[in-house]
C-alpha cells in the first residue's frame, strides 16, 4: 500500500509541473447479507477498483488496482489486474501490457471493457471487473487509406 501512495503521490507531482493530464476513477461496492437459505446471514464482502491514467505529450500509462475483501481469506485478493504504456504519433501507435482490439466488425477477434460493471461468481461468492482484454503488444498504423494492425499477446479472462 505504500508503493501505491508513493506512485500516486510522483503522478501528481509531475502532473502539476508537466502540464500533463492525470485521471484517477474509483468503484467501491460494499455488500452485506447472503444468498438465501445460505448461512451466515451477516456475511459482508467490500470490492474496490481504481483505474488510474496519466498522459504527457505522446506517451499515456494505465492501471487498473482491483481488491476484494470477504471474511472467507481464500476469496480475498489484492491485484494490479491491467497495466499498460502507449506511445502515439502521426497515425503510428505503440501499446505494451493490456489493450482492446476490434478486427473489422468484431466477428474474428473483439475485446472489451464494461465500465462500472462487476460479476460476482455466485459459487464462490467472489467479484471482480468485466473486462476482456489482450496482454501483450499492438502495434497500429492508420492514414486517409489505410489501416495496418499487428498485435502479440495471450487473450484474458
Amino acid at each position: 500500500m505504500k508503493r501505491i501512495k508513493f506512485l500516486l503521490l510522483n503522478i501528481f507531482v509531475a502532473a502539476v509541473s508537466a502540464n500533463a493530464q492525470l485521471s484517477v476513477s474509483s468503484l467501491l461496492e460494499y455488500q452485506l447479507g447472503n444468498l438465501p437459505f445460505t448461512s451466515p446471514k451477516n456475511y459482508s464482502t467490500n470490492y474496490a477498483q481504481v483505474n488510474l491514467a496519466y498522459q504527457y505529450q505522446n506517451i499515456r500509462t494505465k492501471m487498473k488496482l482491483q481488491n476484494f475483501s470477504s471474511p472467507n481469506s481464500e476469496r480475498s485478493y489484492s491485484e494490479v489486474a491491467q497495466r499498460s504504456i502507449e506511445f502515439r504519433d502521426k497515425g503510428f501507435q505503440l501499446t505494451l501490457g493490456h489493450f482492446y482490439e476490434v478486427f473489422g466488425r468484431g466477428l474474428f477477434m473483439r475485446t472489451y471493457e464494461l465500465p462500472g460493471v462487476t460479476l460476482e461468481q455466485h459459487g464462490f461468492r467472489k467479484r471482480y471487473g468485466f473486462y476482456r482484454d489482450i496482454d501483450g503488444v499492438l502495434l497500429k498504423y492508420s492514414n486517409d487509406f489505410l489501416e495496418l494492425k499487428a498485435l502479440r499477446g495471450k487473450p484474458l479472462n
